[in-house]
């Protein structure tokens, strides 16, 4: 690289002494510095790759020089008379440098440097044979270069479906003749790649033809549609082939074509066979012909605010749906028209899988796809960094909840009698009274191979209609203030007295907290009501959970391994941070642990049952909307507010019921669908979801599972069925549903006997989003899919053709006037 330098001189003035006389002594000369620089002498320089710079600087008074690189690229300055640089990106630069002798005279150098990215030489991939034969070993050479010197790695992909290959040089074997496009990709150390294809050739092994490999033009088919089938196989000999199309027909010949007159799931067999040696080798494919449906629907609401007056009508104004649920084997191609609707309307296709066990293959929404409408850009009630960070907190709570499923089955594994001996926790001290300003450390079991232990002090004590206190811890180095610990006591109960808070309306419906049955080396009520204690600790702003309860605290710190954290009392634990920044969440989060609290008593130690994570979690949902009237008045609903923004926000797609591993719009879900399931059925169907579920429980040898016990519970209130209202849930939600004149059974409406809830109006929460439906590859259990458009200038029809309605899924249609 060529650089051209640029000799720069400074000097210091000099001033000379008196003295007696006319001479006249002549000034000294002022010392200069001067300096060039050069390259390493590389022809061409690479983006990534070290370059070596040098500077020969001299000073005239042969002074000590000091140097220093200024390289163009707005990185760290260099020192040295040598100074090696990597240029992160191509380009030209200009590299100056500055040399100082000790008098501070300086002089500058400067030049152009131009760097390129390296580019690798395209492969070459070398056979040992020109083909091969099935089952024999190839090698293949791979060669490439890089011109800036860098180490290259090889990667193959032998395009047989088998595992990769590594190194210049690889063996494999092909199971079965074909053509097979051997890719391989060669990467330097700076992650700079090169990739080149190789189709190659593998026969059959003599005498025997590989498996035939069947391709059919489409595999889901109307009936009477043409579906043309090809089928080839490799052999050294000529070969001849037959078809079994499933339906009692047959064929020959490589490529044939069949029609079929009945919907079904078809197995098509073809077979190749050596025409001299007559050795044969099959494989088979599957084809399904869908049902052909058209006007199927049947009016989905009733009532004064239902305006499905026909199966093929819209009358009036406001709400009309319309359901279509494929019971048979495969799926439909279904054709409808509903008539009488108005321009500027919405129409929305809501796809529900019901099963909480068996994906479902894809839909589709007809010939011309729905697309949803520009969504507004208005606030949301809480901010969107809020929603996110609250989504977080959802996730992490999952892992405390496995540990307390985990805890229950240690639980379980002990023998009957044993559970039942009822060994309290003797080294327990007595119950005494604790007065506000007493301390006391407590153990932040969350991480259970971290706890951290935070000294307290109590803020708050009430008293609950049980006899119990309930004391509010607080922490002297911060988080919750004073007056958000008060929020939160009035919250839980009433420090005048008689208690009225949120914790006694939920005994009321569930039962107390702790009580009398007990398992071995649990802590009890021996010595008189043990306290509800609610531990808010300044936590650092990097911790995960919002919230939580663990079962853990109830046993003895010796009952099982897992418990040697334990507090061994009744606890649970809210994040003090996050309080001081979001009081109405937490204190709705206060709720949220408080039902798992009752729930860990009452289903696992009274019931001996546990709910799934989804019900578990949805009933911590519902109780929060139980009390949002109660502890806010009205100002505030989490379900409102949060639940139902964040399942909007997903865009459909989520399994209700496939909570291995937690997320928050799992979170959303079961928020939402509990909303509407509390407006629905009111307190009868909370309490019943925790005292008469027997999920967990093995009767006659079939485990009951918590779908199976909604199920019951919903028939047993009057209702279909648990998947009529997750698909009634999804058209209500997807829908977008107004909070007035709405149809009977359908959207979020205002509940005031067996509990009182405020209407939804998700038509304008909606409004608020700015949300996109996904496409479906598949239907996981327990989901659903959506597609929305609003209605055309002019149109008095809504129509669509070929929308795919999977077997066992339920199609929803919802026409209704646009939110204003």
């Amino acid at each position: 690289m060529l650089f051209v330098s640029t000799l720069s001189l400074a000097a210091l003035t000099a001033c000379g002494g008196g003295g007696g006389g006319d001479s006249t002594t002549a000034p000294a000369p002022l010392p200069t510095v001067s300096v060039s620089i050069s390259t390493s002498g590389l022809p061409v320089l690479y983006t990534g790759r070290s370059v070596s710079l040098s500077a020969t600087g001299t000073s005239s008074a042969n002074l000590a020089l000091t140097y220093s690189w200024d390289f163009g690229d707005n990185t760290a300055a260099g020192t040295g008379a040598t100074s090696a640089h990597t240029f992160a990106k191509a380009g030209t630069y200009t590299v100056k440098v500055t040399a100082t002798d000790t008098n501070g005279t300086k002089a500058s150098a400067s030049g152009t440097v131009t760097i390129v990215d390296a580019v690798l030489t395209t492969p070459t991939i070398t056979p040992s044979v020109a083909s091969a034969i099935a089952g024999n070993a190839v090698t293949f050479a791979g060669a490439s270069s890089d011109p800036s010197g860098g180490t290259l790695t090889y990667s193959w992909d032998f395009g047989d479906n088998t595992a990769k290959g590594s190194g210049a040089s690889v063996q494999h074997t092909f199971a079965a003749a074909g053509n097979y496009p051997v890719v391989l990709t060669v990467t330097n150390d700076l992650g700079t790649k090169a990739t080149t294809t190789l189709n190659y050739s593998v026969s059959a092994a003599a005498g025997a033809p590989s498996t035939p490999v069947i391709s059919a033009n489409n595999t889901t088919v109307l009936p009477n549609a043409a579906i043309t089938f090809n089928a080839s196989a490799q052999d050294t000999l000529p070969l001849t082939y037959s078809w079994d199309f499933g339906d009692g027909t047959t064929g020959t010949g490589a490529t044939v074509q069949k029609s079929y007159t009945a919907a079904g799931t078809y197995n098509v067999v073809v077979t190749a066979t050596n025409s001299q040696n007559k050795s044969t080798k099959s494989s088979a494919t599957q084809i399904t012909v869908m049902q052909a449906v058209s006007n199927v629907l049947a009016p989905s609401c009733s009532g004064a605010g239902c305006s499905a007056s026909s199966a093929t009508t819209y009358a009036g104004s406001g709400v009309g749906a319309w359901q279509y649920q494929n019971t048979g084997s495969v799926p439909a191609s279904l054709n409808f028209a509903i008539s009488g609707v108005k321009a500027g309307q919405v129409a929305t296709l809501v796809f529900t899988n019901t099963s909480d066990s068996s994906s479902l293959t894809a839909p589709a929404f007809g010939a011309a796809p729905a697309a949803i409408p520009a969504a507004s850009t208005g606030a949301l009630s809480l901010n969107m960094q809020a929603l996110n960070r609250h989504a977080q907190m959802d996730a992490a709570h999952e892992s405390m909840h496995q540990r307390n499923h985990e805890l229950i089955k240690q639980m379980r594994a002990k023998p009957a009698a044993v559970r039942a001996a009822g060994v309290k926790a003797a080294n327990v001290p007595p119950v005494r009274a604790v007065a506000v300003g007493d301390t006391k450390v407590w153990v932040d079991t969350y991480d259970s191979a971290n706890p951290v232990s935070y000294t307290l002090k109590v803020a708050q004590i009430c008293k609950l209609k049980t006899g119990r206190n309930a004391v509010i811890w607080g922490d002297p180095n911060g988080g919750a203030t004073a007056a958000d610990l008060l929020a939160l006591a009035n919250t839980f109960c009433s420090n005048g007295g008689a208690g009225t808070g949120g914790f006694d309306a939920l005994t009321d419906i569930m039962g107390d907290a702790y009580g009398t049955k007990s398992y071995s080396n649990t802590i009890g009520d021996t010595n008189g009501l043990l306290d509800i204690n609610v531990v808010v600790p300044n936590v650092p702003s990097s911790t995960k959970w919002g919230g939580y309860f663990w079962g853990g605290n109830n046993f003895l710190k010796t009952a099982f391994p897992s418990t040697k954290n334990s507090n061994e009392a009744l606890v649970f634990f809210v994040n003090g941070q996050q309080v001081s920044q979001a009081l109405n969440y937490y204190k709705s989060t206060l709720m949220h642990e408080a039902v798992h609290m009752i729930n860990f008593y009452q289903r696992a130690f009274v019931l001996d049952t546990a709910h799934d994570t989804w019900l578990e979690e949805t009933t911590a949902m519902m109780g929060e909307d139980i009390l949002a009237k109660t502890i806010f008045g009205g100002s505030y609903n989490e379900m409102t507010q949060v639940r139902i923004p964040q399942y909007l926000r997903t865009g459909g797609g989520v399994s209700y019921v496939n909570w291995t591993n937690l997320s928050s719009d799992s979170y959303a879900f079961g928020g939402a669908f509990g909303a509407y399931i509390n407006r629905k059925y009111g307190l009868s169907m909370f309490k019943k979801i925790v005292t008469d579920c027997k999920d967990g429980q093995t009767v006659n040898g079939v485990k009951i599972t918590s779908y199976a016990c909604m199920d019951t519970l919903i028939k047993g209130a009057g209702g279909v069925g648990m998947g009529d209202e997750l698909a009634k849930f999804g058209i209500s939600l997807w829908g977008n549903t107004p909070a007035s004149a709405l149809p009977s059974g359908l959207g979020f409406p205002q509940r005031t006997v067996d509990g009182v809830f405020d209407a939804i109006d998700v038509a304008t929460v909606a409004k608020a989003l700015k949300f996109t439906a996904k496409t479906p590859a598949a239907m996981v259990p327990a989901s659903h899919y959506f597609a929305q458009e609003t209605i055309a200038a002019g149109a008095t029809s809504f129509s669509k053709s070929g929308v795919i309605v999977p077997a066992g899924a339920t199609l929803h249609i919802m026409v209704r006037d646009a939110a204003p």
